[in-house]
């Protein structure tokens, strides 16, 4: 019996499995949608959730809290509050939306892909501009 075993583990320690989940949100913010397994997902919809409710508020505190858990530049962070505001103000929870994909060919891995539930200017297109 596993007891006091909490989230996901992915066979990984401590930092190496921040360093996943925060490579994975960065990508998910710049891009607006990405394809990963279905565990990593669901492992990081929470923190995404959590990210989006501090841009809705935006106070300085929260701006360093995204700059420090996103481990990203003070530009970054600029363009992601101006970029997801208006998404984050218009919802109150369930930012993303996940479905299903086919299994991964090599290893039969379930797939799934992340994305935005209202399409959003992504970092990577106002750079574009």
């Amino acid at each position: 019996m596993h007891n006091k075993v909490y989230g996901r583990k992915f066979s990984r320690n401590t930092n190496s499995r921040k360093a996943l989940f925060r490579g994975l949100m960065k990508e998910l913010f710049e891009r607006g949608s990405m394809t990963t397994t279905e565990a990593k997902v669901k492992a990081i919809i929470g923190d995404v959730d959590g990210i989006m409710r501090k841009i809705s508020k935006a106070t300085l505190s929260d701006y360093r809290a995204v700059a420090s858990e996103l481990a990203m530049d003070r530009e970054a962070v600029q363009k992601l509050f101006t970029n997801m505001k208006e998404l984050a103000n218009a919802r109150t929870s369930g930012y993303t939306t996940f479905y299903a994909l086919p299994p991964r060919r090599g290893d039969r891995a379930k797939m799934a892909k992340i994305s935005f539930v209202q399409p959003v200017a992504t970092a990577t297109a106002v750079e574009e501009k």
